[in-house]
């Protein structure tokens, strides 16, 4: 049996399949190395019986999107990977998932979060940061849960002080004064004495950039800190009470405004004071918890979970909406299962698609 083949990875993969996003899954304009979700469960027409490695390409079959992978193993048709891609939002998006051969490599890749990422938390199985960076977590008392809105999320009580520490230093130097903190959140309760924090890291002062619960206001907050000995205070705050539904809350500062979008959308309560957030005196970053208050902890569930030196554009939040609200939506249609010929080659060439009866580009061996 011939297998699809790719440079810098041995052995080759015997199936493929076509998949389609959507022009209006993508944010307006378009998006430049879009952290993607592929989700499938189950995958019509799919044969596991050779291995677990996959790898996923662009619409030519050869051009690898970098990806880590979260579903897949044995015994099982649900597949689930995270993958950096450019996406139109003018013409349909098309690519490739590969796999099915036990020889080929585990095909994880840490550049599946571009540069701007100071770490990406799936909050699944660990608390490992999947980026080149590899901020991993350091656990205290918080759970892995399944049902989470990606697959799994963390599990926080407020009652037992559940957090997660976020390593402190470079690459969160925000030496650019811009950031993005963005969590999908599942609260279980929001408590009438106490505001509640999601994310949250103190430079000079706490709150240099937070998402938080409000109990004062019954909202979702927003907050960065400028420069300065104590740092001036600018929130974004959510049109709607919070709720206790899954919510993707984005916060992003770009020196000019801070805005927070809550499940995609720009909530109109923003502050527009320009100027740089305070980079001085890195102490902490929690998940769950405020760096210096002993009540606001968190009550619900988390994950995943990402911080950016940079802010990120109206587009990328809906296109990671998009992508993780709705996967069956984002990737609204699987071509037919596809099997590598038989052929005694070694380099890229044609081939016959056994399924199709059509020629298709493959690397064969």
């Amino acid at each position: 049996m011939g297998l699809w083949r790719f440079p810098g990875i041995a052995g080759g993969f015997k199936y493929r399949k076509q998949f389609t996003i959507p022009a209006a899954q993508v944010g307006s304009g378009g998006v430049t190395d879009a952290l993607c979700w592929l989700y499938a469960n189950p995958l019509s027409g799919i044969n596991l019986e050779t291995g677990q490695s996959f790898l996923i390409t662009g619409p030519d079959g050869t051009t690898v999107w970098p990806s880590v992978g979260i579903l897949g193993g044995s015994g099982t048709s649900s597949i689930g990977r995270w993958f950096k891609a450019s996406l139109s939002s003018a013409v349909a998006n098309m690519g490739y998932l590969y796999w099915g051969n036990a020889s080929a490599p585990d095909t994880d890749d840490a550049a599946v979060c571009s540069s701007k990422f100071a770490g990406f938390w799936p909050l699944c199985y660990d608390f490992d940061d999947v980026t080149v960076n590899g901020n991993h977590g350091t656990n205290s008392g918080a759970s892995l849960s399944a049902g989470g809105q990606v697959v799994a999320a963390a599990d926080f009580e407020l009652t037992e002080s559940d957090y997660v520490a976020l390593p402190v230093g470079s690459p969160y130097t925000l030496n650019t004064g811009k950031v993005t903190l963005a969590c999908w959140a599942k609260a279980e309760s929001l408590p009438a004495g106490n505001n509640m924090h999601l994310m949250s890291r103190r430079n000079t002062v706490a709150g240099t950039a937070a998402i938080y619960y409000d109990f004062t206001t019954g909202k979702w907050i927003g907050q960065v800190r400028l420069s300065g000995s104590t740092g001036t205070t600018r929130l974004g705050s959510s049109n709607a009470a919070a709720t206790t539904d899954w919510t993707l809350l984005v916060l992003t500062n770009d020196n000019v405004e801070t805005i927070l979008y809550v499940n995609g959308v720009a909530q109109t309560t923003k502050d527009t004071t320009a100027g740089a957030i305070d980079t001085a005196s890195f102490t902490d970053f929690f998940l769950g918890k405020h760096p210096t208050s002993g009540t606001a902890f968190y009550d619900g569930l988390l994950g995943p979970v990402a911080v950016l030196n940079d802010a990120w554009t109206p587009a990328e939040v809906t296109t990671f909406y998009n992508a993780t609200y709705s996967p069956a939506a984002f990737i609204s249609a699987w071509g037919a299962l596809q099997i590598a010929q038989e052929a005694p080659l070694d380099t890229i060439g044609l081939g016959l698609d056994r399924s199709l009866d059509s020629v298709g580009l493959g690397v064969f061996g």
